[in-house]
């Protein structure tokens, strides 16, 4: 776990300049003048070089407790913000469910449109370049991490309008496990044992939750097939788009990126409201309602994005998997739908596994210690009996 570090900047302050000089001048000892005194009191000049000494210190202790201070203020901000980004998150998913008229693929239109017009504004204002460097993979990975984008929010917003609020959510929080299987196939990551078992517990969290008839048989008449595959799909471009971002994401702006992700949400909700969908006009509040989902769901983006920023990145995630918890109270209190011990087994199993996988270097780090120290250890018996071999050579010489 990497410990905080405290910056401290040394300034020039006038006031102290001042207060030293008010001290040497008003009957301190240090002063030219005094020097009859100085011989009558030898230890007057101690007394004035410690007053000096400690008027400085209380200065640099205070500025340490300010630098301190707004450190732990920084992080606070960052978790709290995080914290935000997760209720927000859960905010505009019931929101959707309120609505009667209007199909969620309509509500991925006026996000995308919102996120366009926003991001291309702030673009344009920063002159970013829209094409990016001449390089031949920037653009075919451009076009898949928009594509995977704009697909992954159709699939959770209509997986949310056709499935309890608690499951979509939490199997859309197990993508890591899709994560750690594209790092391993695109980016060449090591795969090891904790990886694996992380990834079948994830595994067995969803399949948990989602009770799939061909393992569980067909208890329910009303099981929602294409909702529970819908979210897998969301949880799977969710995890192959951040695996892509993450190869372009130094060579084109953030910014840049979140437009043609709108761009590409609006192009993928046209699509599929104007195929599968049914384009209606409802009535003002629920245009009003939409526009709220579009406007929410920009805004815990940017707070998540935030909040990276200020705090570490797993304690930023593991703050934010306690929206499954969020969403379960959220699917009782509002909609009255009581989870299964299934969904509960299920639930506990994807965020137990999604922290430990975030605390992964830090866990990896702890058990990697004691090998090494003991490596050292074994290692340094050699030296030493070597030294003690040398001693007692040298030792003899001398005799001799």
């Amino acid at each position: 776990m990497a410990i905080p570090s405290i910056s401290v900047e040394m300034e020039e302050d006038n006031n102290v300049s001042k207060e030293i000089e008010q001290v040497m001048s008003s009957g301190n000892f240090l002063h030219p003048s005094s020097a009859e005194t100085n011989r009558a009191s030898p230890f007057s000049r101690v007394s004035s070089a410690m007053s000096i000494i400690s008027l400085t210190s209380s200065r640099l202790s205070g500025r340490l407790d300010i630098e301190a201070t707004k450190s732990m203020c920084q992080k606070s901000l960052g978790l709290l913000l995080a914290f935000l980004s997760g209720v927000m998150m859960t905010a505009y998913s019931s929101m959707i469910k309120f609505l009667d008229e209007m199909d969620s693929m309509q509500v991925v239109v006026i996000r995308g449109l919102l996120q366009l017009v926003i991001m291309g504004s702030v673009a344009c204002y920063k002159n970013y370049s829209f094409v990016g460097p001449r390089e031949r993979m920037v653009p075919i990975v451009l076009f898949l991490v928009s594509l995977t984008g704009g697909l992954r929010l159709l699939f959770i917003f209509t997986s949310f309008s056709r499935l309890p609020l608690g499951d979509s959510t939490t199997i859309v929080f197990s993508s890591p496990v899709f994560v750690m299987l594209f790092s391993i196939c695109i980016l060449k990551e090591h795969c090891g044992l904790f990886r694996v078992c992380a990834g079948a517990s994830l595994l067995g969290g969803v399949i948990l939750i989602a009770k799939p008839p061909v393992l569980f048989g067909s208890t329910e008449e009303s099981y929602d097939l294409i909702g529970y595959i819908l979210v897998c799909l969301a949880c799977l471009m969710s995890a192959l788009g951040i695996v892509l971002t993450k190869k372009i994401s130094k060579k084109l702006e953030k910014t840049v990126i979140l437009f043609y992700l709108g761009l590409a949400s609006s192009i993928c909700g046209s699509v599929g409201l104007f195929s599968v969908g049914e384009p209606s006009n409802p009535p003002v509040w629920e245009w009003g309602l939409s526009f709220g989902i579009g406007v929410l769901g920009l805004v815990q983006q940017y707070c998540l994005i935030f909040a990276v920023t200020l705090e570490s990145p797993s304690r930023v995630m593991i703050v934010r998997q306690m929206q499954i918890v969020l969403a379960y109270v959220v699917q009782i209190v509002m909609f009255g739908t009581m989870p299964k011990w299934t969904d509960i087994l299920g639930a506990t199993l994807v965020l137990g596994t999604v922290i430990t996988i975030t605390l992964e270097k830090q866990i990896a780090g702890i058990s990697c210690s004691k090998p090494r120290t003991n490596e050292k250890e074994k290692a340094g018996k050699p030296d030493a009996e070597l030294g003690a071999a040398s001693s007692d050579k040298q030792r003899e010489a001398e005799k001799k």
